[in-house]
């Protein structure tokens, strides 16, 4: 268990320059830690944390080649080589608003600007420790997926009056929210609302009136937010969902643009762009956010096939619908990227399919029939075997074919 201790706990320090990583090990030793481990890269941290438990990961956000420590983050957070009951800062040498809203966003314990000085980190270092080990009951719960301990807990921990209330409220509102209990989360937020004006309440009793569907309350607070604070990214994402369940299909894809705009390094915003963009037929802009998307989750244990094949999607529904003297560029891009899904991604199933009849049909915007022939029949084969086996987004990628081939009844018998 993590202590408030220094001296007790476990640490291991992330940092790809020998200067810095060494004058932090020092520090902690002469502030009375006896274990402090090194790792110079990510993915020795993450071989690092596989085999030993950690109670204090200090990582640098630019850790040379390969991931970043963002990325490490999140790949020891989707392994469970990390704990939350165990403590994760991040130092950075960067002040640009994507790199800081980005790390806001995969929420590290702490994050400490560089350069900093000594005294004030060991302070951040022990006052983390003393926060870890004093909610440490409920993160243990959390760790093991007992929610209802978790809550029970947090709840506890909040009428002791202790140290980190306020810190116990949040933890305690999302675990509402986590487990379908959004009035015991409303009235957490309203509470907290009578005392203070807390953004993190009014961005939590906005998120629980959208669990209850009281969409109007929901944009009035989101909205009053982001007047407040054009920052608050989450609140664009959740108008945009709002305008979506609304049909304001242009009015979603204005708030994600500013979205990332503010957060351009965020892939599920990129992402989200990208989809709501497809929707209203702007492809080249669904290609672009794909393109982000892509880059920034190079190196990711979240990068993924579905990325390049959507980003193929787009280019080619986009030279399909227009005249761009670029076509043979993208096109080619195109069928680059769903080479990548299957070969790199090893696509199976809807991903597969998809893949097949979106290559048909670059192939035929590019004129070569042949090889849009041959892509297609392999794609029919395989629908053919289990057509039921397969989603309404890889019919309607079926359909599109028919249409590009002529054979418009086909399409719309498919539809039905």
């Amino acid at each position: 268990m993590i202590s408030d201790k220094l001296s007790e706990n476990r640490f291991l320090i992330v940092d790809a320059v020998p200067f810095g990583r060494d004058t932090l090990r020092r520090l902690l030793l002469a502030m009375g830690v006896h274990y402090v481990d090194i790792a110079v890269t990510a993915n020795s941290a993450i071989d690092r944390c596989s085999k030993n438990h950690y109670d204090f990961v200090i990582a640098d956000y630019d850790l040379g080649e390969g991931k970043n420590g963002l990325q490490l983050l999140e790949e020891l957070r989707t392994r469970q080589s990390l704990k939350n009951a165990s403590a994760f800062m991040m130092l950075s040498a960067a002040t640009d608003r994507e790199v800081v809203l980005s790390t806001l966003e995969f929420r590290p314990d702490d994050y400490v600007a560089k350069p900093y000085q000594q005294p004030v980190l060991i302070k951040r270092v022990v006052r983390l420790l003393r926060y870890k080990h004093g909610l440490h009951r409920v993160f243990r719960a959390i760790d093991d997926g007992q929610w209802d301990r978790a809550i029970k807990s947090a709840e506890q921990y909040c009428l002791s009056q202790a140290e980190f209330v306020g810190h116990a409220q949040r933890v305690l509102g999302d675990l509402y929210l986590k487990t379908g209990q959004p009035q015991l989360a409303e009235q957490l937020y309203r509470r907290e609302l009578d005392k203070n004006d807390s953004d993190w309440a009014k961005l939590g009793l906005a998120n629980a009136q959208m669990a209850m569907e009281r969409f109007q309350v929901a944009e009035s607070l989101y909205r009053e937010l982001i007047d407040s604070n054009a920052l608050y990214v989450d609140a664009y994402e959740q108008l945009a969902r709002i305008c979506l369940a609304n049909e304001e299909f242009d009015q979603a894809e204005t708030l994600m643009s500013r979205a990332v705009q503010m957060s351009p390094l965020s892939v599920h915003q990129q992402s989200q762009y990208a989809e709501i963009a497809s929707i209203n037929n702007h492809f080249a802009i669904a290609a672009d956010a794909w393109r982000n998307a892509i880059k920034n989750s190079r190196n990711s244990i979240n990068a993924s096939g579905q990325q390049h094949l959507r980003l193929a999607q787009a280019l080619t529904d986009y030279c399909e619908m227009s005249r761009d003297a670029r076509q043979p560029q993208l096109l080619a891009e195109s069928l680059g990227n769903l080479a990548i899904v299957r070969k790199q991604f090893h696509a199976e199933g809807d991903e597969k399919l998809q893949s097949l009849l979106i290559e048909s049909r670059t192939h035929l915007q590019a004129g070569n029939g042949e090889s849009a022939q041959h892509s297609f029949d392999q794609a029919s084969q395989l629908y053919h075997q289990r057509p039921h086996f397969y989603d309404d987004a890889s019919r309607l990628e079926l359909a599109k074919c028919y249409v590009a081939q002529g054979e418009e009844e086909r399409a719309q018998a498919l539809l039905i």
